[in-house]
């Protein structure tokens, strides 16, 4: 009887593409790696205890992170007890991220939690070890006073020696010796958050918002949206939906800008609002987080609950290869089955710096945005590039550059029947004749198509 059921699960398991089989591999890995070096414990711990907890296990695991969290948090408080609360990290150098953050601070305000203080902002000024800080610090901390926004900036010069192996700026941490190592800065945020909650007395615990410093606006929903979710005790964390724009380079300026960031909104939502359905087999709800079309997309902004980020011990205070917000989610459904949410109904808007660089420099629509990479000095925040002149072929050439970064199993059970399908669905919404479709094979079981325009 144990053989048939053993030959069963393994049937099961072969029902994930190679490339979802190889994410969750690579999750239960870095889960382990957490309990054999102490951040998550075997133990059932209360809710009401976990933070403390996860704490205590970071001063015994990484005491230096610890230390770091302890200073840069010494003499802070926030204005009032905040119901969520919004973690940025931003970088302090160069005067990169200077007129960013406050226009951020200024978009935040038109959300009415942040008007009241619910919402406090929690903002990272950080920098490489010994590098001049620049004015960042003293505009976020003035923009916040100005506007009454309920709001705490913390200032790091990151130490080279904070992780396990060399650093956050190594090369095992990060690609490249110059990459910002957002992972281990999301951790100190999220422990700062839960020290500062700790130290308040309160009871109920904020949720922990990941976002970023280039926030424009909300193009649906708000903060209060995001907190009610919540009011179901089953999600974990919310994946909200991401938009771009800036009044620098209107989106819909250039056609090829504009298509390619509809359907880097709108594709990924076919995989993604499944997650909330709970009537979806286990088998295909592993294909959705482990697969790759999860992490197509602008992976912030990601709500969570603090308990949850204690209990699954954060982002395991290093980077690994993989995309931290990716591994975040990943780690979350592991740690708790059937908690991953999506939210079609809340839109957070992004500036659309990267993607415009990506496309008028290197013809990359926004899916492929990242080809310009995340770094302490990033050329992406320097001045929007020069138009270039746009034509029909462009149109063309984006849709079927985000198709192509979008692999997909033909088939999902209970999601759809023929992955051509719901992807045509939505280009022809969009008013787009097709006159040829192609299919093209990506790897053993992965799928794109290729279109081209009547």
């Amino acid at each position: 009887m144990e053989k048939n059921t053993s030959i069963e699960n393994i049937q099961k398991e072969t029902l994930l593409t190679k490339e979802a089989d190889g994410n969750r591999r690579i999750i239960d890995e870095e889960i382990e790696r957490r309990i054999k070096v102490g951040l998550i414990s075997k133990e059932t711990v209360a809710p009401s205890d976990l933070i403390a907890d996860y704490l205590e296990r970071v001063n015994k695991v990484s005491p230096r992170v610890n230390w770091v969290a302890e200073e840069i948090i010494q003499g802070k408080e926030w204005r009032i007890e905040p119901r969520i609360i919004l973690t940025i990290p931003v970088v302090g150098v160069g005067g990169q991220e200077e007129e960013a953050v406050m226009k951020s601070l200024l978009s935040l305000t038109s959300d009415p939690m942040v008007r009241s203080g619910e919402a406090g902002v929690l903002i990272l000024v950080n920098r490489p070890e010994n590098l001049q800080s620049d004015e960042t610090k003293s505009f976020a901390e003035s923009a916040i006073e100005q506007m009454g926004i309920n709001g705490i900036v913390l200032d790091l010069d990151v130490p080279s020696n904070l992780g396990y192996f060399d650093g956050p700026f190594a090369n095992e941490i990060a690609t490249e010796p110059n990459d910002a190592p957002i992972g281990i800065l999301r951790d100190l945020l999220n422990i700062s958050a839960m020290k500062l909650w700790l130290k308040s007395g309160t009871n109920k615990s904020p949720v922990l918002l990941q976002m970023d410093g280039d926030f424009e606006g909300f193009a649906r929903g708000s903060l209060v949206d995001v907190v009610n979710k919540f009011q179901d005790p089953k999600i974990k964390l919310l994946q909200c939906t991401s938009d771009w724009d800036s009044k620098e380079f209107r989106t819909e300026s250039d056609p090829g800008l504009w298509i390619g960031s509809e359907l880097m909104r709108e594709i990924p939502q076919i995989i993604k609002r499944e997650l909330n359905n709970q009537g979806i087999s286990s088998e295909t709800r592993k294909q959705l987080i482990f697969g790759e079309a999860i992490q197509r997309g602008i992976q912030v902004p990601q709500a969570e609950r603090m308990e949850s980020v204690a209990r699954k011990a954060g982002y395991g205070l290093l980077r690994l290869k993989e995309d931290e917000l990716d591994q975040n989610i990943r780690t979350t459904e592991k740690v708790f089955p059937g908690a991953v949410r999506t939210a079609d109904d809340i839109i957070f808007v992004w500036s659309n710096r990267r993607a415009v660089r990506s496309w008028i420099d290197l013809r990359q629509p926004p899916i492929s945005q990242w080809v310009n990479g995340f770094s302490v000095d990033d050329k992406v925040r320097g001045e929007i590039p020069e138009r270039r002149d746009v034509g029909f072929g462009d149109i063309e050439l984006s849709i079927n550059r985000t198709l192509a970064r979008f692999p997909i199993p033909k088939r999902l059970e209970g999601v759809y029947d023929n992955y051509q399908q719901p992807i045509i669905e939505i280009l022809e919404r969009y008013g787009l004749e097709l006159s040829e479709i192609f299919e093209e094979r990506k790897g053993e079981d992965l799928y794109y198509l290729q279109i081209k325009l009547a």
